[in-house]
């Protein structure tokens, strides 16, 4: 897949993160848990980490142009 629509490892780790992190703050809406808003709360701060992260770069740095390989 990612071959096919060229994009590298980076954006592959990042999308994969984000989609992880979104579903797990999403689980306490419907799952029942003793601590929900702090559930909902640690998510938020994940994805406001994440963006961090990928604002830095560090995905970028992941990604190699797959054109040579």
């Amino acid at each position: 897949m990612m071959q096919e629509n060229k994009i590298g490892a980076g954006h592959a780790l990042q999308t994969l993160l984000f989609i992880v992190i979104y579903a797990a703050g999403g689980f306490v809406q419907v799952i029942q848990t003793k601590t929900p808003q702090e559930n909902l709360d640690e998510s938020a701060r994940l994805i406001r980490r994440l963006v961090e992260l990928i604002d830095s770069g560090i995905f970028r740095e992941l990604d190699w142009d797959l054109n040579e390989s």
